[in-house]
């Protein structure tokens, strides 16, 4: 009775009638939900039904977060209607994201209450702060993209299951991971993908053809279509797009002794690194995060923009060394190609085939990576990599574990830490008896880190969801950072959680084996 928002539809045609659930909301935002309507033609009018099918003045908090309902697909199956949707906090504040689902015999309702399918407080692998909407169905499955709400918006996976299973959660799986999605060079994309993700269906010849949104630097909102065929989803090379903070690129593979050859289409600056052993993870859990300093610690980058190119060394607290700079002598400033040669005492650098410097650097093993630059766009057509590699271990901060179990929602669950007995000098201690970290990875085992203290109790490990460990982690005198726990896994998708049993207990960081 008193429109306030309605910003997401799903429209469904059966039995003659056009069939709509559509979000709402009150001018305050203060009460909100889901609800029908239908219509005889597809352009209307629509006649709403007397009475929401969800509303989040009703709801009970679910894991004492989830009330709000929003951004529904609404679906037919054989003997009954679903509703996949997603839920947040109240007022859909946000901070935490899950996808949900409501089933009726008939489109009108009445729905049962929302039952959680995809979300980060499961035991299981799920990356942080996934938004979903819009489904789509083919082939006797329901797709649900979802797309990350950080800054780049630019990180997707895509989760599907049986139609007539998809009421259960043990029915979905993890369908594509990445890949899905990239931005390209245009002002009118300028912001990546904007909105949750986007809207495709398969059409009857196998295209794949999709809908999204974006906005242009003025901040203008823009409609865009595309279309692939299904069953060809990749190309040759890859995308790496930075609209709105630096994204990176990890070879997971360590080298020594290499040459690297990369021929990079490009806007901006840029730069290809080596001997790589800083961290990954972001400065913040929250979800405006930007990489963390210390993921672009402890190297060697080689950085180049239009008509520059600059070799600097950064050690592990961050002092920058330049080793060489110069020009470009090459008149097209869109495409770049460089030359690392990395020798057991020099390395060499070739610009756009000009030999640009040689210069003392030993050589040592670490990761090579890809950097793109906020606002950098980069299509790279080559990247060949010649030497004796090794997998690189990877170690992930304790800001990736809060954001996986996306505890930026309000409640203070950490203290922020900064103190030299974390492994890297940084990490949190819980703040409450319920706060819980989750790191979520693609690997094979890890090294769990934490320091010891005289304040601190026992903490549980769960992987993949079952309970394997119980650390007490009290010390008398405070202990530095060691390894609490190790464990070897099968390659695959795995989550670790960490929760405290009694007492106050650290996050550091995970160390993963990825092979």
């Amino acid at each position: 009775s008193q429109p306030g928002a309605t910003p997401d539809v799903s429209v469904v045609y059966a039995d003659g009638r056009y069939h709509m659930v559509y979000d709402w909301a009150n001018p305050q935002n203060t009460r909100g939900g889901l609800a029908y309507a239908w219509a005889d033609r597809p352009e209307g009018p629509f006649h709403r039904a007397r009475a929401p099918l969800h509303d989040d003045t009703n709801q009970p908090p679910i894991l004492n977060r989830y009330v709000r309902s929003y951004a529904a697909t609404l679906i037919r199956r054989s003997q009954d209607w679903i509703i996949l949707h997603n839920m947040s906090t109240p007022g859909n504040a946000g901070g935490t994201w899950a996808m949900a689902c409501m089933t009726s015999k008939n489109p009108e309702g009445p729905y049962t209450t929302p039952t959680l399918l995809l979300y980060p407080q499961a035991g299981t692998y799920l990356p942080p702060y996934l938004e979903y909407y819009p489904a789509f169905v083919h082939q006797g499955y329901i797709y649900a993209p979802a797309t990350s709400v950080a800054l780049n918006r630019n990180y997707q996976c895509v989760f599907h299951a049986p139609i007539e299973q998809a009421h259960l959660p043990e029915a979905w799986q993890l369908y594509q991971h990445g890949s899905i999605w990239h931005a390209v060079e245009d002002p009118s994309e300028a912001h990546g993908i904007w909105g949750q993700t986007f809207s495709a269906q398969v059409d009857p010849s196998g295209v794949l053809r999709a809908y999204f949104t974006s906005k242009t630097r003025d901040d203008i909102g823009t409609v865009h279509l595309a279309h692939r065929p299904w069953d060809r989803p990749y190309q040759n090379g890859f995308i790496l797009s930075a609209p709105n903070v630096a994204a990176v690129a990890v070879l997971r593979q360590s080298y020594s002794e290499f040459v690297c050859d990369v021929t990079v289409q490009h806007s901006q600056t840029w730069a290809l690194c080596w001997q790589c052993h800083g961290p990954l993870g972001t400065d913040t859990p929250a979800i405006g995060a930007s990489m963390h300093p210390l993921a672009r610690s402890n190297r060697i980058e080689l950085r180049a923009d239009g008509t520059h190119w600059r070799l600097i060394s950064i050690d592990q607290d961050g002092h920058v060394v330049q080793l060489g700079a110069g020009n470009r002598e090459s008149t097209d400033a869109e495409e770049t190609s460089i030359s690392i040669g990395q020798y057991k005492s020099f390395a060499e650098v070739q610009v756009d085939g000009i030999d640009a410097l040689r210069t003392a650097i030993p050589a040592r093993p670490g990761r090579l990576e890809l950097i793109a630059e906020a606002g950098t766009h980069l299509k790279i057509q080559r990247f060949e990599v010649k030497g004796s590699a090794i997998f690189a271990t990877e170690c992930w901060l304790a800001t990736e574990a809060l954001a996986g179990a996306a505890t930026a929602m309000g409640v203070q669950e950490w203290t922020y830490i900064v103190d030299k007995r974390f492994r890297y000098g940084l990490g949190y201690e819980s703040a409450t008896p319920h706060a819980r970290a989750k790191w979520n990875y693609y690997g094979a085992g890890f090294l769990l880190y934490a320091p010891r203290h005289p304040t601190y109790g026992k903490v549980r490990i769960t992987i993949d969801g079952q309970s394997c460990a119980v650390i007490d982690l009290h010390a008398d005198i405070p202990q530095p950072s060691g390894i609490m726990h190790a464990t070897d896994l099968p390659v695959g998708y795995h989550a670790v959680s960490i929760e405290p049993v009694n007492g106050m207990i650290p996050c550091d960081c995970l160390e993963v084996q990825p092979e």
